[in-house]
């Protein structure tokens, strides 16, 4: 063709001119113009051979994407459409609740994949704190000391341990609505060092619902199939208490009918349901003594100017009560705390070791008038603005001895979102010549709520029964 003996003929006159300038006499000016462009040749000789050396090494080829993607674009293709209906049936089924994704699969299969997921989620959570770390080293580590707790005497992490006799235990309906009355059996344990119940300090409350913590399609069944409605809060009868470390047997009533909703099935072998009992304990308290140190802002000064060091950076040691709550008093600052620097913040964290839920009724902290004398009423009622402080009165609380003269009562108008509670500035140590140590009393009353799953089978009892959601 003609573009290709055009293309030729370039290509020879090229070639040519620069065999010419490689064959030219050595003049000085045709010499030096020899040696650059041998320069540039070896230049370009030497770039080339160092990406040939890195073509094998490189992560991301764009030239060889671009050309694999094009030699492979019919089988992306047709690949895309194959698993395009697969996606739609999958997205489909699982916004409508059928197949594999009905509520009577999941009812069933879910908890196996609630405790794969339990399992699974630390990791990522230890993997991204350790990247936090990597990426801020600083924020991971600690500038102070929280407060050390130190147990009085034997703890427990929960009031109460509840399981279902059978598990899961099966409601079989032989009539549609108002349904078929079935008991469900469970143990209750006494967990506490207290006695329980009715007669007691500590009351249960038990709260029942249609619910579960690692099976909502399970919760959904019973919703549909049950006269449980909206949860209704009464008194557990208990016989009329229940004594630490015993068990006994209670009972829940359901009503179970055919399945308001379709989608749950009670036909071939039945739908997983659950209700979840809520036991509420009322009315127990806590404590925690925490002995501060005082120092002299004298005396430190002298430690640091004959250069002796001042006693121990030790954090505040709490000394609590049992219980899965514990509250606990720390300083900003170490031990032991100068005078004349400053206001002085108490900071208050409350702790749960259990497995359950709290809600705190009230929050005392009793302050020592010792050092904080009836002068300093207005001033600690100033820095305060969300504590109350009076003269306590003393009393006695779930078995607990209250202070009763010479201390403050500083309750906290909120117990559940608690700030510090700043002490005005100590000037002297009255009675002391160098150290003083006072102890601050910290008191809290509490409900625990603690939840247990009850699973049951609902399932016909007859041919006939529920013939509609079948």
């Amino acid at each position: 063709m003609a573009w290709r003996d055009r293309a030729k003929n370039a290509y020879s006159k090229v070639r040519g001119g620069v065999s010419k300038i490689f064959t030219r006499g050595p003049s000085s000016a045709g010499s030096s113009k020899l040696d650059a462009l041998k320069e540039q040749l070896e230049e370009l000789r030497l770039k080339q051979a160092v990406q040939a050396e890195r073509t094998p090494y490189r992560l991301f080829d764009r030239a060889k994407f671009v050309r694999g993607t094009k030699k492979y674009s019919a089988i992306i293709i047709i690949l895309f459409l194959i698993a395009l209906p697969v996606i739609i049936f999958v997205y489909l089924s699982a916004s409508g609740h059928t197949g594999f994704f009905s509520y009577q699969e999941q009812s069933y299969y879910g908890p196996i994949f609630s405790a794969i997921g339990s399992y699974i989620s630390p990791i990522w959570g230890l993997i991204s704190g350790e990247l936090t770390c990597v990426a801020n080293p600083v924020a991971c580590v600690s500038p102070t000391q929280g407060p050390v707790t130190n147990y009085t005497a034997p703890t427990f992490s929960s009031f109460i341990t509840a399981n279902p006799t059978q598990n899961p235990a099966v409601a079989i309906i032989t009539a549609n609505y108002p349904g078929t009355p079935t008991d469900l059996f469970y143990t209750v344990e006494d967990t506490a060092n207290v006695p329980l119940g009715s007669g007691t300090d500590n009351n249960i409350l038990l709260n029942t619902s249609c619910g579960s913590t690692n099976d909502p399609a399970a919760a959904f069944d019973c919703q549909y199939s049950t006269n449980v409605t909206s949860p209704k809060e009464y008194k557990v009868d208990l016989t009329p208490l229940i004594y630490p470390s015993q068990t006994i047997t209670n009972q829940t009533s359901i009503n179970a009918f055919c399945p308001t909703n379709l989608q749950v099935s009670v036909a071939n072998g039945g739908s997983i349901a659950s209700l979840q009992l809520n036991f509420t304990i009322e009315n127990y308290s806590a404590a925690s003594i925490a002995p501060i140190e005082f120092v002299t802002s004298s005396y430190a000064e002298e430690l640091s100017v004959a250069g002796q060091p001042l006693m121990a950076n030790a954090p505040t040691v709490n000394f609590v009560s049992p219980g899965p709550i514990h509250i606990s008093l720390s300083t900003s600052v170490p031990q032991p705390v100068e005078t004349n620097t400053g206001d002085m913040p108490i900071n208050v964290e409350v702790n749960n070791s259990g497995t359950g839920n709290y809600y705190l009724n009230s929050l005392s902290i009793f302050v020592p008038m010792s050092l904080w004398s009836v002068n300093v009423l207005s001033e600690m009622s100033q820095l305060n603005p969300t504590w109350r402080c009076s003269p306590a009165t003393g009393g006695l609380t779930a078995n607990f001895v209250l202070p009763s003269a010479d201390y403050w009562d500083c309750s906290a108008e909120n117990p559940n979102s608690v700030i510090p509670l700043v002490l005005p500035q100590l000037v002297t140590l009255p009675g002391a010549e160098h150290f003083d140590t006072v102890p601050l009393l910290a008191h809290i009353n509490y409900n625990y709520i603690e939840d247990m799953d009850m699973p049951y089978v609902i399932r016909a009892g007859s041919a006939g029964a529920c013939s509609s959601s079948s």
